[in-house]
């Protein structure tokens, strides 16, 4: 009975595919915006080519999206040190804010809880309020169509606000897709 309700509920519920978002170019000629978007990967730090690897990927496609340089920023919070400046070398922009290991949430939250509590007060990217923060897994990949579905939402959510339409801006999940890079 079960298998059946599974089976049924997957035949019938809505398929997730994607909705055409507008290129980056005309997301910032129609809108102009001092918003930044802040990809921050939160990491234990315990596989740094894993982590190196997919900041460089990452990187390069927000180069690619057409979104201007000082409209985003690049991030990995980590409980151990990761070695990113060399990412440098390669012309890779990514700032390394390390957690000490001394430090306990007020609320006793651990791992990438406790990472993004620290980051909040002690990134090393400073953010004003207007700006947003994409918190991702370590294996996170994306592309340029996500970078500007971001963006697209980003800023519908900061004119409602500045609007006054809402109070607080609507944070954002999209469908999760595993194993797909490359399809």
């Amino acid at each position: 009975l079960v298998c059946l309700w599974t089976t049924t509920g997957q035949l019938l519920a809505a398929p997730t595919w994607r909705c055409q978002a507008p290129t980056a170019k005309e997301l910032q000629d129609e809108t102009p915006s001092t918003m930044v978007l802040c990809f921050r990967y939160c990491t234990r730090g315990l596989n740094p080519t894993l982590v190196a690897s997919n900041v460089e990927h990452v990187y390069r496609v927000l180069e690619l999206s057409g979104l201007k340089k000082d409209t985003w920023r690049l991030e990995v919070v980590t409980d151990n040190p990761l070695g990113l400046s060399a990412l440098a070398e390669k012309g890779v922009d990514c700032a390394e804010t390390l957690v000490p290991n001394y430090y306990k949430c007020p609320n006793g939250g651990k791992y990438k809880a406790r990472a993004m509590h620290w980051a909040i007060s002690n990134s090393a990217v400073k953010l004003q309020h207007t700006d947003w923060i994409c918190h991702l897994d370590e294996e996170t990949y994306f592309d340029r169509h996500s970078v500007c579905s971001i963006y697209q939402h980003c800023l519908r959510e900061n004119a409602a606000v500045a609007a006054g339409v809402k109070a607080f801006p609507d944070m954002g999940q999209g469908t999760i897709l595993y194993n797909t890079f490359g399809l």
